[in-house]
């Protein structure tokens, strides 16, 4: 009797034990995450400082696959969660365009493309039991995007190229749910607020006009996320 009592005493701290480990969201961590982003925003297009600007809307979708990692932890018993996280992605979405001015005629045409971002983030989490938690994010990132116009009509070139990295801010939320003590998987909406691009800006006349090209973009995000809590 007493060794039964004592096999039952040690399976039910195991039990306790396993139960407390599930519960606790703290630690340092690596994953990474594979989804898809919805670039949006209006590309602008001006051809000389009397005429009306040319706008096009920018709509494009590609995939996102990246790598984070980040450190979080459970404040004692209550069911909040802090912490922080580093990120990086590489990104798809590619849209192409007709530079145009009203009623006028196509002078080429561009090519905008994302190519990666990364940054760093804060988080605030809550436990909504032992195996899952509901989390929102802020980013602060970096965005490289690349801007090829070609079939150009004017100047001396017929194409250009530009490379822009530009920052933003990233509001996200997400979830994650416990396979084990370790291993969590989840998903994780996000809106990326990115500034603006201008690859070009004439201060001159050149060849009979100042011409100049802007992007204002956003994006939505979603991704789906594996994270090893060590």
């Amino acid at each position: 009797m007493k060794k039964n009592r004592l096999w039952l005493t040690m399976v039910s701290l195991m039990g306790a034990s396993v139960t407390v480990a599930s519960a606790s969201f703290t630690g340092f961590y690596a994953g990474g995450s594979i989804g898809a982003a919805m670039l949006q925003g209006t590309h602008q297009y001006s051809n000389g400082t009397s005429a009306p600007a040319g706008k096009q809307k920018v709509n494009a979708l590609g995939y996102l696959a990246g790598g984070n990692f980040g450190y979080i932890r459970q404040m004692g018993d209550s069911k909040l969660v802090l912490g922080g996280e580093a990120f990086a992605t590489m990104a798809g979405p590619n849209a192409k365009k007709d530079l145009q001015i009203p009623d006028g005629s196509i002078e080429g045409k561009v090519n905008i493309s994302q190519k990666m971002f990364f940054g760093a983030a804060i988080i605030v989490g809550a436990v909504m039991n032992p195996k899952v938690m509901m989390y929102t994010k802020l980013a602060y990132e970096m965005d490289k995007f690349e801007l090829k116009y070609t079939n150009l009509t004017y100047g001396t070139v017929p194409a250009e190229k530009f490379t822009k990295s530009v920052r933003g801010i990233v509001p996200s939320l997400g979830a994650l749910c416990k396979v084990s003590n370790s291993l969590l998987v989840g998903g994780e909406y996000s809106y990326a607020l990115i500034g603006k691009l201008e690859p070009r800006k004439d201060a001159t006349v050149i060849n009979g006009a100042q011409r100049g090209y802007s992007y204002t973009p956003t994006e939505h995000r979603v991704v789906a996320k594996i994270v090893y809590l060590f």
